[in-house]
């Protein structure tokens, strides 16, 4: 259901909505209009957006404005909640929540003036979302030598799968927990990409993909096969707890990150697996538009931006192939094969280019 559709739905009676109704006095306070109001009125919105609206009502809007009347929040009040957030993106989609159900409020119910939460605000500053998201393997031998080490620390195997098929296939977090058995099709050495799964703290969920590009079959190359073929593959749900249900994506995040800083690994999130396969991919070669379909983007240049990380230590080996390249340090190298070379290694540096971009 569609906002628009939402605004058109008739009002729920609740007394304070009834303007002849003398024992109202005051507006509501917002955690009353958010609870009695806004949710009930909200219920043909996805799952997952509205976990999202809960997640910052609860933690960052409710503690300071729940006992407040939505006529008495103010701009300089909101200017105060954005500036204690702890990073950009927090204060940005707090904000964006708060000025969601008073807009509700002003439009649906017409219980406000104006929409105070509209105004422009100072956010803190911006950081890097890369350096916040955690850490990306830059290639496919420091891929393999990651996965060689959990297996080697016995890293339980919920961690194990999760970081078997994000490193080695790129998944979005959530189809990796939406992979069933029977999706490993070892006869024809494909792997089907069909749903996702999610949790929140109120719930579980499981949908269909992002986007309809991404359901995909993706092939199940050599190294692949022998690294899965270490698990094994019992009826229902890949990845299980130790009850044998479909594992909670939250619960196997918070577990790898504390086996991550027991064990002094690198930051590599269950997120930054994504990416580390999107970088060592185009590394290894691949085209942006054969990456991008493998990832279930509809855009190349969405891939090229947001999935695909460089670093410098790459640009500066490069300086040192095209030296080799152009003082012919190899053997029986001809002007074609020269040429060809170079051609190459130009491609590579703008490619890192825009990784490092």
């Amino acid at each position: 259901m569609t906002y628009a559709r939402i605004m058109q739905k008739p009002a729920v009676a609740f007394p304070f909505l009834d303007p002849a109704n003398p024992s109202v006095k005051e507006e509501p306070t917002l955690e009353i209009f958010y609870r009695e109001v806004w949710q009930p009125e909200h219920t043909g919105l996805s799952q997952t957006t509205l976990d999202q609206y809960d997640k910052y009502m609860r933690k960052y809007v409710l503690p300071k404005f729940g006992d407040w009347r939505i006529n008495r929040i103010t701009h300089a009040a909101i200017q105060q909640m954005v500036s204690s957030c702890a990073t950009y993106k927090i204060a940005k989609d707090a904000k964006d929540t708060l000025s969601s159900v008073l807009g509700y409020a002003y439009r649906g119910h017409q219980l406000l003036l104006f929409n105070p939460a509209m105004g422009s605000y100072s956010y803190p500053p911006k950081v890097d979302g890369r350096e916040r998201q955690g850490a990306t393997l830059q290639d496919f031998d420091q891929i393999k030598h990651f996965l060689n080490r959990l297996f080697d620390l016995k890293a339980p195997t919920d961690i194990l799968k999760t970081m078997t098929v994000g490193l080695l296939f790129g998944l979005r977090p959530g189809e990796d927990f939406g992979l069933d058995s029977p999706d490993f099709d070892f006869g024809h050495d494909l792997l089907h990409i069909h749903q996702s799964y999610s949790s929140s703290a109120h719930s579980t969920i499981l949908k269909d993909t992002k986007t309809p590009r991404g359901e995909r079959n993706l092939d199940i190359y050599p190294y692949a096969r022998e690294m899965l073929c270490r698990f094994g593959f019992p009826d229902g749900a890949w990845i299980t707890n130790k009850w044998h249900r479909r594992a909670r994506p939250n619960t196997v995040a918070r577990k790898w990150a504390d086996f991550r800083k027991d064990h002094n690994l690198p930051n590599v999130t269950i997120e930054t697996a994504r990416h580390s396969f999107a970088t060592a991919a185009l590394r290894a070669g691949k085209s942006p538009t054969e990456l991008s379909a493998w990832l279930g983007h509809a855009d190349p240049a969405f891939t090229m931006e947001h999935y695909c990380r460089g670093n410098m230590d790459g640009i500066k080996n490069l300086g040192s192939e095209i030296n080799s390249a152009l003082m012919g340090d190899t053997h029986d190298t001809t002007y074609k094969d020269l040429g060809k070379a170079l051609t190459d290694l130009l491609a590579r540096i703008a490619r890192d280019d825009r990784l490092a971009a």
